[in-house]
């Protein structure tokens, strides 16, 4: 492998160098030998999530990704191997709660959301990405205007996180799913840095317990506007990978 790419493999993806668990998080602080603090624990999870990532990303550049559950288990797996090898790429056997917020006239709301019944983790995750593959199957990329393929995309991550399929490490899991979906339905990937707020409100819209008021749109709008700064800041180009 070439000096540069050995160099760029190690940088993290944007907005995640600093992405840390909650202090009472299954995954904040490992106990396997090599990593005895929490800070040591996060180095070494962000440095193989990113390297996932980068990966799905350059995948998805050279043709349209079929993806499914078996890809979530083994991106999950990849990550998390050498802190939480008893976890990595195992759907959790237990009930999960999570957080979610989002804004409304200005406001921030804030609410417990249930994962998926344990029963039902792998025949939803199955469903999300079978109705994400029949839209690769359905037309080409150049065939869908960019809210069309950002929908599509947007909805399997969101999709993902609300069956919230882990033990922890949900999030970093679905990230790859998001990426790869993004290229191979014709968008672009996009980043996070500094609107991780944002990520979440609009999230939160799309995860509402209010059924009747939920909607994937805030969080699809977001996507876009990422993805326009991203384009303007780069001059028009597409992220570069490493």
């Amino acid at each position: 492998m070439p000096e540069a790419r050995r160099e760029a493999e190690k940088e993290p993806f944007p907005g995640f160098a600093g992405f840390r668990d909650d202090p009472d998080a299954p995954f904040y602080a490992s106990r396997m030998p090599r990593f005895r603090t929490a800070e040591a624990t996060a180095t070494e999870i962000v440095r193989r999530f990113s390297r996932v990532v980068f990966t799905v990303m350059r995948d998805a550049t050279h043709r349209p990704l079929h993806m499914g559950r078996g890809d979530l288990l083994r991106w999950h797996l990849a990550t998390f191997r050498t802190t939480f090898p008893h976890q990595a790429g195992r759907l959790r056997d237990e009930s999960t709660t999570f957080q979610i917020r989002w804004r409304e006239a200005g406001v921030v709301h804030k609410r417990p959301l249930q994962g998926s019944e344990v029963s039902q983790c792998a025949p939803e995750l199955d469903a999300a990405f079978a109705a994400y593959n029949a839209e690769i199957e359905a037309r080409r990329p150049e065939q869908r205007t960019v809210r069309v393929a950002v929908t599509a995309a947007a909805a399997l991550y969101v999709e993902i996180l609300r069956i919230h399929p882990f033990e922890d490490g949900n999030l970093r899991t679905a990230f790859p799913a998001l990426q790869g979906a993004l290229i191979s339905l014709g968008a672009a990937p996009v980043d996070f840095e500094a609107a991780v707020a944002e990520h979440d409100e609009g999230l939160g819209w799309a995860l509402r317990p209010d059924v009747e008021n939920r909607s994937l749109e805030p969080f699809v709008e977001f996507l876009i506007h990422r993805m326009h700064q991203a384009s303007a800041a780069r001059g028009g180009s597409r992220m570069k990978l490493p």
